[in-house]
């Protein structure tokens, strides 16, 4: 076998375990509560789950499909996978015998109840679960789900209901419906689900002509938000646009309450409200200022005019620098270009504001006008001869499309699969980490060809980019739509380095995110980093509040770790850290120590590590999806684009280790958040109380209950006794009055 099949064959093997991951709309489902929350109504949009097995044949045909399905029904369904790998039969029919590996793919339809109970018997509804028999294509799937699909609606209420009661509800704002079609439409049902309890919908037919004319209402269908404005009159604003789910969510998220608040109520008046709905909900923070914060950072260095060939000259990357002075206000697009090339440039200034820096600047900086911008291109033997100026009245969408012009591209072109083979086999024998992007416009992301030019970048990696590859080779590794980056590399000991390559050798995976150079040089910096042989100078901060989440994970870091612990205050009461006797140790004080253990060996990586004490701020649980049964727990979170991941296994040294390295190298299971996390502001020694004193409640009537299920079985036992006597009295008395009469019987015969 040569190296070039051992190289495919290393690819198929890692990516038959990558197979749905890191993907923001087929989810996975990693754990038995999981999947018991999609089976118990634990969401509300119909679920549909695809069980495999890589060791089904059928596994590699069913990726494309289910993409489809995700992508073409987005918001619609809730699509989630389950690994049988990690389940044995016992958990989940499916999975764990070979006889029913041979049979998946299987895919089941979850349908939640649209009501919590059968009006008429008054029992709970349940989830219904169908097992889907048809071909895996998204039409098919898709046709046989959607009449399935449960609806939060009213649908059709008389005038007199919707003004006395669904209007005079205030709790959430009112998105009606006003159609022609007898049916629901399946993108309403879609709409009502994604925003149960945040907003309410209601469905008025075209027959309705008194709500009609009362509303105005002349085209269908029409979608409009109304609500009760502060002189206490309905206000309705209509929406304008084409009718896709994306763009109507754009315009009811303007209206819509940012968390859940439960009001169940029937039209006829009777509602509702749950605790949720007297909480005080926070404004949500100005974006437009917290860039402005962002980009008013400390970035921009001053130049220095006597260390102008020390400092700005001897810089490798692109450096634009900005030259005013005191006369003249600063170039109006030096901000928006800083913001838009973020990590991609230096960014330097200079003030002219005496008449020999004026003379510098013109001179020797080649400025004509102030203000100016001017950007010095990669490499540093072409920063001196730069001739790229640009005066106040150039955009900062023109400078980056002239940044993006110069900029050229040091990554190898691959056109055939044979030089692929080759190029990958020989940088893989050399050691290199091989970064391979799948495109197919004439023009490489200016993100990778700025890594593609780096000379520590060159030291590790090797980069290629392979335009318009066979389909073939796409789903091989992996890749369902481009631009793409996959990466693989050889696992092996250094002592090993020079050895045949071996298929096992050979590891893959993926970078998902945004082929910006800051995103993606973050992602390489995770493999230049080597752990540090002492302790890192790093802390593990407990994460309080809002801002303390912030400050951990979206300041520091594009990647934290989070330790979900309980931090009640009788287990805060810690020994001496030196004692080696852990009984002596509360619970939390143990996993604190060994997340430390953990932080230690991970060293000087570019991640941070906090912990929240997820009893108090339950909150978190609900969002990650996570029961407080499952503490203590470990996630990756990144902020940035709503990632997270969960650890699943002990909460030891070891396990931690493990997860944390894969999550810095992206081989975790990735799920994605509806939004950022959210901390709310509790005070948790009051939380804590609540808990408390809810638990020994919940006890009392545990103990008081079990004390009655005791005097009931003891009065039960009794009656049992009662009857056992009765009857064997009946039964001695027969057997009495038998012998009798066989006596009496007797004595006949004698005569």
């Amino acid at each position: 076998m040569n190296k070039q099949t051992l190289i495919i064959l290393g690819l198929l093997i890692s990516t038959a375990f990558c197979l749905f991951e890191n993907d923001n709309l087929v989810k996975p489902i990693t754990t038995l509560e999981q999947i018991e929350q999609v089976r118990n109504g634990g969401v509300d949009r119909l679920s549909v789950v695809i069980y495999w097995h890589e060791d089904s044949t059928q596994t590699p045909t069913i990726e494309k499909p289910i993409y489809d399905l995700a992508q073409q029904y987005e918001g619609f369904f809730s699509i989630y996978q389950v690994d049988c790998e990690f389940f044995s039969e016992e958990e989940i029919k499916y999975c764990g015998h070979e006889n029913t590996v041979r049979d998946l793919p299987v895919v089941e339809i979850f349908a939640p109840p649209s009501s919590k109970t059968n009006p008429i018997t008054k029992k709970p509804n349940e989830v219904k679960v169908l097992k889907y028999g048809g071909s895996i294509d998204a039409k098919s799937i898709s046709t046989f789900a959607i009449p399935h699909m449960p609806s939060y609606v009213i649908r059709r209420p008389s005038l007199s209901q919707l003004s006395k009661n669904i209007l005079s509800q205030v709790e959430h704002k009112k998105v009606f419906l006003f159609t022609n079609k007898e049916e629901t439409p399946a993108l309403f049902k879609a709409l009502s689900a994604i925003y149960r309890y945040r907003l309410k919908f209601v469905e008025i037919n075209q027959s309705q002509t008194d709500i009609i004319k009362q509303f105005n209402i002349s085209n269908f269908p029409t979608l409009l938000v109304a609500f009760i404005n502060d002189d206490g009159q309905v206000q309705g604003v209509a929406y304008q646009d084409q009718f896709k789910i994306s763009k109507i969510q754009s315009f009811l998220d303007k209206y819509a309450l940012k968390e859940k608040v439960v009001v169940d109520f029937d039209i006829e008046g009777r509602h509702e409200a749950g605790d949720s709905s007297k909480q005080q909900f926070q404004s949500a923070f100005n974006d437009e200022d917290e860039e402005t914060k962002e980009i008013k950072d400390n970035s921009v260095e001053e130049l220095k005019q006597n260390k102008y060939d020390k400092t700005l000259l001897q810089i490798e990357g692109i450096v634009v620098l900005h030259v005013y002075t005191e006369k003249e206000k600063q170039h109006a697009e030096f901000l928006p270009l800083k913001e838009k090339l973020a990590e991609a440039s230096k960014y330097f200034e200079f003030l002219a504001d005496t008449p020999e820096k004026v003379a510098f600047a013109e001179s020797t900086l080649g400025i004509k006008s102030f203000p100016s911008i001017k950007v010095y291109p990669f490499q540093v033997e072409k920063k001196a001869n730069s001739k790229y100026v640009y005066g106040h009245n150039i955009s900062s969408k023109t400078i980056i499309e002239e940044i993006d012009e110069i900029t050229d591209d040091e990554s190898t072109g691959v056109s055939d699969d044979k030089t692929f083979q080759m190029l990958m086999s020989s940088a893989l024998q050399e050691g290199k980490i091989v970064q391979i992007l799948f495109h197919a416009k004439p023009r490489i992301p200016l993100g990778f060809r700025l890594a593609s030019k780096g000379t520590e970048y060159k030291k590790k990696f090797r980069f290629l980019n392979y335009r318009n590859a066979p389909q073939q080779l796409l789903q091989q590794t992996g890749i369902h739509k481009v631009p793409a980056v996959s990466v693989v590399f050889r696992n092996v000991p250094e002592e090993e380095k020079d050895t045949p390559i071996k298929p096992e050798q050979v590891q893959g995976t993926q970078y998902t995110g945004k082929l910006t150079y800051k995103d993606y040089s973050q992602f390489l910096n995770i493999f230049i980093t080597k752990p540090g042989e002492t302790k890192t100078k790093k802390k593990i901060t407990e994460i309080v509040t809002q801002q303390d989440l912030e400050n951990v994970c979206m300041k520091k870091s594009r990647i934290c770790f989070i330790a979900l612990l309980n931090g009640e205050p009788e287990l805060r009461k810690f020994s001496n850290e030196d004692d080696d006797d852990q009984k002596s140790k509360t619970k939390l004080q143990q996993q604190l120590q060994i997340y430390d253990q953990v932080k230690d060996k991970i060293g000087d990586r570019p991640v941070t590590f906090g912990w929240i004490d997820a009893v108090c701020h339950s909150e978190i649980l609900a969002a990650l999806e996570i029961y407080e049964d499952n503490l203590p727990n470990y996630i990756l979170y990144n902020g940035s684009q709503k990632h997270f991941s969960a650890l699943i296994g002990r909460f030891d040294v070891e396990n931690l280790e493990n997860f944390t390295l894969r999550g810095i190298q992206g081989k975790t299971r990735i799920q994605t958040l509806p939004q950022e996390l959210k901390l709310t502001d509790h005070d948790c020694q009051v939380q804590h109380d609540k808990i408390k004193k809810q638990r020994e409640e919940y006890e009392r009537q545990q103990q008081s209950n079990n004390d009655l299920e005791d005097e009931i079985a003891r009065e039960i036992l009794e009656e049992e006794r009662l009857k056992k006597e009765k009857i064997e009295a009946e039964l001695k008395s027969e057997r009495s009055s038998s012998k009798k009469r066989k006596s009496k019987g007797k004595k006949k015969q004698d005569l």
